[in-house]
């Protein structure tokens, strides 16, 4: 009974559970509707992050029109507009619309359970060289509607297994992001030059 209870102890002590994100977060809806994408979001989201960088990148945004670039922190609002097979998202600057790009269903992009994944990964034994902890993990990164009709970013990572092998180990992390939905969905012009 002590060797039971001195290894739940261990087990205790050694779990780690994080989690960041917004104070009022709503539920993730399971809608695989293309057409309930459809808005005008702001780019900046809450806690902190950026839409288009989760999008496009880190990199400025290269503009083969004017050969140059736009940097994610011009962006204000990214508008989504979508139909049963693709979706477009446009960068709108202060009033115009700075960049685009179209999106395929079944080629780019796929909804599962009503969320995009960007990107899922399981390790069964390591996550690489370096890594201290021996045992199955596994990460996803993925992008969905609230309830609110908010798009909501989460990244999830969850991992068991002994440090250095020794010390039992249970990890669960989550980043959450929100992108609030405007009222209001009006049309942009494109921008002339940048």
């Amino acid at each position: 009974m002590k060797t039971y209870l001195l290894s739940l102890t261990v087990v205790v002590l050694c779990s780690c559970v994080s989690y960041s994100g917004p104070n009022n977060q709503a539920p993730i809806t399971t809608t695989t509707e293309l057409q309930k994408i459809t808005g005008l979001y702001n780019n900046a989201g809450d806690p902190g992050g950026l839409l288009s960088i989760i999008i496009w990148g880190n990199n400025p945004i290269n503009l083969i029109k004017n050969k140059s670039s736009l940097d994610h922190y011009d962006i204000k609002f990214l508008k989504v507009t979508s139909n049963k097979n693709f979706i477009l998202v446009s960068a709108i600057t202060s009033s115009c619309i700075a960049y685009e790009k179209r999106y395929e269903l079944g080629i780019d992009f796929e909804i599962d359970e009503g969320k995009i994944v960007l990107f899922s990964n399981i390790d069964l034994l390591t996550r690489g060289a370096g890594d201290p902890l021996v045992g199955p993990s596994i990460t996803e990164t993925a992008l969905a509607l609230d309830v609110n009709g908010n798009v909501a970013y989460k990244q999830q990572a969850h991992a068991a297994g002994l440090i250095y092998l020794l010390v039992p180990a249970v990890i669960s992390d989550t980043t959450e992001i929100r992108f609030t939905k405007s009222k209001t969905f009006k049309t942009y012009p494109q921008c002339k030059s940048r």
